[in-house]
């Protein structure tokens, strides 16, 4: 577990951009609803339904800085893992059972321990639901008071909130299926609806995350491919073992004995569908399928072999655990990135910061358009914005359609018609990776853009007529910090 939670120390690109926006809310004295930062946007209300979670990262950033996001961090995935085992362990699981499943899960919920995604919280309020569920289940009603609280906090912070409605939904039609109705569970699901508008923005906000659980599956984003297509391709392997797993599970445990089967089987089906789902089927899948497993006979027999031989199973899994020391210290857990130059590992899906170039940019006083790409405009946002207006960044459908963000991409592929898309949308510098197809042809073609700045990641190509001193940084060391 803590090998995955140190693999992803690089700071989110989502971070930048709900932080821009909590900066601006707070000079302004409210939450704004235009977009101040991209020239680009498709205008109307600029709801953005992860602004809590802006405020969140603001606020440990204020007090404890860069060591404070970290610790946020480890602290959401400690207690993310740690209700799943509790739920496991409430639900029946034996001890064997676990220390099987455990990695199983933690290899496939890593996926999602970012510093700091909302979606982070999502699965930490997705676990207090389903050990909340498990009390109801007990005859315990209680719950219900800390849970609508709680869910407030949820919907402020992250879209991920319209699963605890879908949840609540499928442990009542459950409980239907099985001949037990829960009355109080669809008066539950009704405040839940109604609860959803208290945020800063009103009837606009549910319009919003409607609007983004339709359109980000259509953009062209990695994380909303299907699992199978991802690169990743020992967590699609990991994601069949489960599958497999719970289907052996169901079927010799009995689907009766199986309860929350129909919640497992929808995240499931998400999970295929889309990777970013991926990690909550896991939380689901630690939470329940070890319990089911351990009613099987396979797990009969394992625990009957690690009770016969309890010293030479736990040298087996200490020598796993000290095993992964030296990966842990390599990742330098400790360290939060702010990376400027491309792994050579994972040339094509490598997150960089454009930082020499907004260094350049912030001496030369720059103000004015700036195209960017989905990556680097957030980093942009914070650190000259709103003076500079981006073209495009992460924030995904709160300002951009879907089509925008497909023309965009296909504008930094270097694609015929590329002059077109800067026709559409003037601009004065287009921040390119040096790797990129555009940069690639920009090189080759005749044009009147005039490459102005170049370091060993970016360029910055200006418009005919905009006068900025030539500067090439190439081979300059640059390093990236946070805030």
């Amino acid at each position: 577990m803590a090998v995955a939670m140190a693999q992803n120390n690089i700071i989110d690109l989502d971070v930048y951009h709900q932080m821009s926006l909590v900066r601006a809310a707070l000079r302004q004295g409210h939450m704004p609803m235009l977009d101040l930062f991209a020239y680009t946007s498709k205008g109307g209300p600029s709801v953005h339904h992860e602004w809590g979670n802006g405020a969140i990262i603001y606020a440990v950033t204020s007090l404890a800085g860069a060591a404070g996001v970290l610790i946020l961090k480890y602290l959401l995935a400690i207690s993310i893992v740690s209700l799943a085992i509790y739920i496991a362990r409430r639900r029946g699981a034996a001890g064997t059972a676990l220390c099987i499943c455990i990695p199983c899960a933690v290899k496939i919920m890593g996926m999602g321990f970012s510093t700091v995604r909302a979606g982070m919280f999502s699965m930490l309020m997705l676990a207090i639901l389903l050990l909340f569920l498990d009390q109801d289940r007990r005859g315990r009603k209680s719950w219900l008071f800390f849970w609508l609280p709680l869910y407030v906090i949820w919907l402020n912070i992250h879209p991920g909130f319209v699963l605890g409605i879908a949840v609540v939904g499928l442990y009542w039609l459950e409980s239907l299926l099985r001949s037990r109705p829960h009355r109080h569970i669809l008066v539950l699901g009704l405040l839940m609806a109604v609860l959803v508008l208290i945020n800063p923005y009103g009837i606009h906000y549910p319009r919003a995350v409607l609007n983004a659980i339709f359109v980000m599956p259509s953009m062209p984003i990695e994380e909303w491919e299907p699992i199978w297509s991802s690169p990743s391709r020992d967590v699609a392997l990991v994601f069949l073992v489960t599958a497999l797993v719970a289907a052996y599970a169901v079927l010799r445990a009995g689907w009766r004995r199986c309860q929350g089967a129909l919640i497992l089987l929808v995240f499931a089906v998400a999970g295929m569908q889309h990777v970013r789902h991926c990690q909550l089927y896991a939380l689901v899948w630690l939470g329940y399928v070890p319990g089911w497993f351990s009613l099987t006979p396979l797990a009969t027999g394992l625990a009957g072999a690690w009770n016969r031989h309890p010293r030479i199973a736990t040298l087996a899994w200490l020598a796993l655990a000290v095993a992964q020391i030296p990966s842990l210290l390599t990742l330098a857990p400790f360290t939060l990135e702010v990376p400027v130059l491309a792994d050579p590992a994972h040339i094509t899906g490598s997150l960089i910061y454009p930082i020499g170039a907004v260094d350049y940019l912030r001496k030369q006083n720059f103000s004015g358009h700036l195209m960017t790409h989905y990556n680097e405009g957030s980093y942009v946002m914070w650190e000259l914005g709103p003076a500079v207006k981006i073209g495009l960044d992460s924030r995904g459908d709160i300002g951009y359609s879907a089509s925008f963000i497909h023309e965009i991409y296909a504008f930094y592929l270097g694609r015929p018609g590329w002059q077109d898309t800067l026709n559409r949308y003037p601009s004065d510098l287009i921040l390119m990776q040096r790797s990129c197809r555009l940069a690639l042809r920009m090189e080759k073609e005749q044009h009147s853009w005039k490459l102005v700045y170049r370091d060993d990641a970016f360029e910055l190509w200006a418009r005919p007529g905009l006068s900025l001193p030539i500067a090439d940084n190439r081979g300059q060391a640059l390093h990236g910090l946070f805030p």
